[in-house]
Formats: C-alpha cells, sequence, structure tokens
C-alpha cells in the first residue's frame, strides 16, 4: 500500500539529498501502451533520472498533498 502525506524532517544532516533540476510529469501511457499510471522524472544536477509511476488515485493524493503544503508555506 502506498501512502503519500506530509513528513516533517527533524533536524539531521541531509547527505543523501540531491539537488532536483528538473521535474517531468508523463501522462499515461508513459513509455509502455500497456501501463495506465502516470509517470514522473526527477533529474538531479548530476544528470541521474528517478522515474516514480503513479496510478491515477495515488497522483491525485500527491496532488493535494503538494497544494496543502504550498498553501501552509504561504501564510
Amino acid at each position: 500500500m502506498l501512502e503519500i502525506g506530509l513528513v516533517r524532517w527533524p533536524d539531521e544532516p541531509n547527505g543523501g539529498e540531491h539537488e532536483i533540476a528538473a521535474v517531468h510529469v508523463r501522462l499515461p501511457p508513459a513509455d509502455d501502451p500497456d501501463d495506465d499510471r502516470f509517470a514522473i522524472d526527477f533529474t538531479t544536477s548530476g544528470g541521474h533520472t528517478l522515474r516514480v509511476r503513479l496510478n491515477v488515485v495515488h497522483m491525485e493524493a500527491l496532488g493535494q498533498c503538494l497544494i496543502e503544503a504550498a498553501e501552509e508555506r504561504r501564510q
């Protein structure tokens, strides 16, 4: 089961983080006509790419979480 939610990071070193240089969202079918999930590509400043595939329910949950986080930051 996929859990999507907002996590508040404790004050810890972030040595495992990578600067994201680009994010691309690909509508289904991303690169496989039999796969109806969205694909989100995160490309780092070092040129590496992580592709995450989400079905429509999880994509909606991720979108809602991001909107809520942005609204909280705006306040």
